[in-house]
């Protein structure tokens, strides 16, 4: 079972893939997710990272290189985020469930 607050950042990051048009859930649109919970903002900081600069990378990353779906095609509103994700960020979100039994 996921924490309430790992399923608010999974279900940010759903709703980010499907507000961009995107056809896959990516490592980038869990981590842009992540900086917006306090727990994820206080590690990235805590390793050094700078938010803002990494923010904005990622929302670069996401408008310029990841191809918006085309007109007419869904992104994911009728079927399971997890059938859309990429393979990558699937593990991601296997592992705390396998952790957690």
């Amino acid at each position: 079972m996921l924490s309430p607050e790992l399923q608010a950042t999974l279900q940010r990051a759903v709703d980010d893939v499907r507000g961009r048009r995107h056809e896959y859930l990516t490592l980038e649109h869990l981590l842009l997710s992540i900086l917006d919970d306090p727990s994820g903002i206080d590690i990235v900081v805590k390793c050094g990272g700078n938010v803002d600069k990494l923010r904005g990378d990622l929302e670069r990353f996401l408008d310029e290189e990841v191809d918006e779906l085309p007109e007419g095609e869904d992104s994911g509103r009728t079927r399971p985020w997890r059938s859309s994700a990429c393979c990558s960020a699937r593990r991601c979100t296997s592992r705390p469930r396998a952790a957690s039994r």
